[in-house]
């Protein structure tokens, strides 16, 4: 929650919980424990994401993305092969 309470005091707007293998359980708690902690937030949870490569044939492994997108809803940054731990450091310093 460290993490959570570092980029609500950088204002973001939104936090995506993901989860490439559908650990339904573990996201749902993630999203209720955001939620309790700053209603104001607005969570949203998503499953299995997959990216494609450049000839829109799907990726094979794990790559964890983090996008940074604006007020408009243009993506400002996009970070790939992050760490979960480092992630939420590089994100606020993107801020």
């Amino acid at each position: 929650m460290e993490r959570v309470e570092a980029l609500v005091n950088a204002h973001v707007d939104v936090i995506v919980i993901d989860s490439a293998h559908g650990h339904s359980a573990i996201v749902l708690r993630a999203c209720r424990d955001v939620t309790d902690a700053s209603p104001e937030l607005q969570v949203i949870a998503a499953y299995d994401v997959q990216k494609r490569d450049k000839d829109g044939q799907p990726m094979k492994g794990l790559i964890r993305s983090t996008y940074l997108i604006d007020e408009n809803g243009v993506i400002v940054k996009a970070l790939d092969a992050v760490k979960a731990k480092e992630n939420p450091a590089q994100m606020l310093e993107a801020l």
